[in-house]
């Protein structure tokens, strides 16, 4: 068998993320407590794609020096900063379905009653999971698996990008400001969707399908977790976001911070 190729890597610093920068979007997600601990940074890199070398692939691209020094973190005052230390001996690898072309697995929200047709998102008891606060049924369906509407999501539904995409917004930092309607949380999943997935029509059918490929990445120093976040949580996540034909992946991340503890 072939050798595993060494891959290097590129910060593209120009690649805009609109539905990161603009404003409007900035606003939501300081609302959310998300502002400036939420990340997406596109790297070109120079080898050939494939599935199998996802592990190597992965392993190179924290490994790089070009890399660290380019990844955007949550600075001590609240600002961003860039780069990041890491001691790395491993990195675990998560594939995540990523195949969904539309909001359409949202529309369930509406069809059993967790959103009203005006929009509104109907409220609960409050209760804690990870120092997240579930105080409406959006969360309660997404959140907690005792939840009497929690099976109206199947497993491979869950696993679904645009569904944990959805999940994050929704779920939000440590101090988040939460909406009464779910408007707010799925335009911006929608945006952001399309700023991180690359989509191609296919020739025959002229219908489209996604061409990225997702991994869930634990970056890890022995035993201990050291990206996104040392303390494991629901909310602390990043993601590989693989666009073969560009030779481009993009580092979605984010580090939950605050809540109760």
């Amino acid at each position: 068998m072939a050798e595993a190729r060494k891959f290097s890597f590129q910060y593209l610093a120009s690649k805009p993320f609109p539905s990161l920068e603009l404003k409007d979007h900035k606003d939501k997600l300081c609302k959310w407590g998300m502002e400036n601990r939420l990340f997406a940074q596109t790297f070109s890199f120079d080898e050939e794609f494939k599935s199998y070398l996802a592990q190597q692939f992965a392993t190179d691209f924290f490994l790089s020096n070009d890399v660290a020094k380019c990844i955007k973190t949550a600075g001590t005052s609240g600002d961003a900063s860039y780069g990041i230390a890491l001691k790395v001996t491993g990195v675990e690898l998560e594939a995540i379905p990523c195949t969904a072309v539309s909001m359409s697995m949202f529309e369930k929200l509406r069809d059993n009653g967790i959103v009203q047709e005006n929009g509104y998102i109907k409220k609960c008891f409050e209760e804690y999971i990870e120092n997240v606060c579930i105080a409406d049924q959006l969360r309660n369906v997404l959140l907690n698996e005792e939840a009497d509407d929690y099976h109206i999501y199947n497993d491979s539904e869950r696993e679904e990008f645009l569904f944990r995409l959805f999940t994050h917004l929704c779920v939000g930092g440590g101090v988040c400001q939460y909406e009464d309607t779910v408007s707010p949380y799925s335009s911006l999943t929608k945006l952001m969707y399309k700023d991180l997935v690359s989509v191609q029509k296919t020739p025959d059918s002229q219908d489209l399908h996604v061409i990225t490929q997702v991994y869930k990445v634990k970056v890890m120093d022995d035993d201990d977790i050291v990206f996104p976040d040392a303390r494991d949580h629901l909310n602390s996540f990043a993601y590989l976001l693989v666009d073969p034909l560009k030779r481009h992946v993009t580092l979605f991340h984010h580090k939950f911070t605050g809540g109760l503890w």
